[in-house]
């Protein structure tokens, strides 16, 4: 082994880590493109191109982990060599969950609403949105289906309308 002197001077090339990102229609027909992004930056899902008839987009999945259509991302990987695949997860054209009061938004006024029909001061009649109050789809509304509310108004990763694994 020898020892440089003093003169040597070593220069770093750093290579940024890319990773491949895909996207799976899930039943849905269209194509999207494979991206590439570098490891640890932030990015936004992208626009889903996909279709699927009579259905929409409720968001996507990664792994045991949900997002919204167009969320921020952190670009991460477990281990080398791993790509990232985003599954599309569609419902109903007619649903949507956690809009209560039906103005197409879901907000604190819907988790208000929520929470009313749950104390017994407020009753939802209409059957659809029965159904949409019911966002852990197990059919009672209650207080899990308020706390799971509560976590996607955080925007905790949460998809209503998508019961977490296990639950």
């Amino acid at each position: 082994y020898i020892i440089p002197d003093k003169d040597t001077v070593f220069e770093i090339i750093w290579s940024p880590i890319i990773i491949g990102m895909s996207f799976d229609a899930n039943g849905g027909t269209g194509t999207m493109e494979r991206e590439k992004h570098e490891h640890d930056t932030v990015i936004n899902i992208s626009k889903c191109l996909f279709e699927k008839e009579g259905h929409k987009l409720l968001g996507w999945q990664l792994r045991d982990e949900y997002y919204r259509p167009e969320a921020k991302y952190q670009v991460k990987i477990k281990k080398a060599g791993e790509s990232l695949k985003f599954k599309a997860i569609w419902i109903e054209e007619k649903e949507n969950p956690g809009d209560i009061n039906g103005d197409g938004k879901v907000e604190l006024t819907d988790m208000t609403l929520l929470s009313l029909n749950i104390m017994g001061d407020y009753a939802i009649e209409d059957e659809l949105k029965l159904k949409d109050a019911d966002v852990m789809r197990d059919g009672k509304i209650d207080v899990a289906d308020l706390a799971y509310f509560k976590q996607y108004v955080s925007q905790d990763k949460v998809l209503l309308g998508l019961a977490p694994e296990g639950e």
